[in-house]
């Protein structure tokens, strides 16, 4: 097979639909329409609607070598060019690295299993670098969800949201748990505002009931207890673990257990600290121990 001569670029320019700036996600056939003269003196509007439709418009090639890097893979053009790989091939005629060429193989593959992220991507909608970290997480189940949420990210907000959930998660709704150390875990928490908000409230209503200035994270540990207690009742720091020791004549102390009277020694106290720390046992109610 004879090798085909690899490609090169010319001018650096190329023809193509161009964004309309008052119909974001279309396009008008005549790029000489959004020239800005050299040294021309245009409003701020004027020069904001032609960074919108150039914007849309790198959106839409981006999207266009999507589909040609599918295509050139179904058909295994590289090897025609004397290319090993795909990748190889894209950082030759792309001018990109290699990371960043399999990058690009990556997110075209993925682009054919989710429609509308390839869709709202084509009409320029998406950035690229908001689809790149879309494809990640999305699935024809959850895209629909992922686009409303990148629409109101920046592509930077975006990563960092994506970096903490995982392929097949939802955006709105999420609660991930990592341990920092072996006393300390970091839950973190993605809900809708408006279910954020009655959190919020449910917070405020625990620190006032306690009468004491709680942090967030102590509100939320005393509400939690309070429903594992059964009973959502007025929470008293002070309540919160009761113990009643009696001491007799003869120096002796004791404590009213479920079982009756126990002996109050170190063995029996070491058994209490373990067992409230764990909540495995004894009777509790409304987050209290009796």
């Amino acid at each position: 097979m004879t090798q085909a001569a690899f490609p090169t670029v010319v001018d650096g320019s190329a023809s193509g639909p161009v964004a309309d700036p008052h119909q974001p996600g279309t396009f008008s056939p005549d790029p000489s329409d959004l020239v800005v003269a050299k040294n021309s003196s245009l409003s701020a509007a004027v020069l904001h609607r032609e960074f919108l439709a150039q914007t849309a418009l790198t959106n839409w090639s981006m999207h266009r070598l999507t589909v040609l890097i599918r295509r050139m893979e179904a058909c295994e053009g590289h090897v025609e060019y004397g290319c090993p790989t795909l990748a190889h091939y894209l950082e030759l005629v792309c001018g990109v690295s290699r990371i960043a060429a399999r990058q690009r193989i990556r997110v075209a593959r993925a682009l054919g299993e989710l429609p509308l992220i390839d869709r709202e991507f084509k009409a320029g909608r998406l950035s690229y670098a908001k689809v790149r970290s879309l494809v990640r997480i999305a699935t024809p189940e959850t895209e629909r969800e992922w686009v409303a949420k990148a629409k109101k990210l920046t592509a930077e907000d975006l990563e960092r949201v994506v970096a903490r959930a995982r392929p097949g998660d939802a955006p709105s709704r999420r609660l991930l748990m990592a341990a920092l150390n072996q006393s300390t875990t970091r839950m973190l928490v993605d809900l809708p505002a408006e279910e954020m908000e009655l959190i919020s409230l449910a917070l405020d209503e625990v620190r006032r009931q306690a009468g004491a200035k709680l942090s967030s994270a102590e509100a939320l540990t005393y509400l939690c207890a309070d429903w594992l207690g059964g009973e959502a009742k007025d929470v008293k720091t002070a309540e919160r673990f009761q113990v009643i020791v009696h001491v007799g004549e003869d120096g002796k102390s004791w404590v009213d257990t479920e079982g009756g009277p126990a002996p109050s020694s170190p063995r029996w106290w070491s058994d209490f600290c373990a067992t409230a720390r764990s909540g495995s046992s004894g009777k509790r109610r409304t987050g209290r121990w009796r």
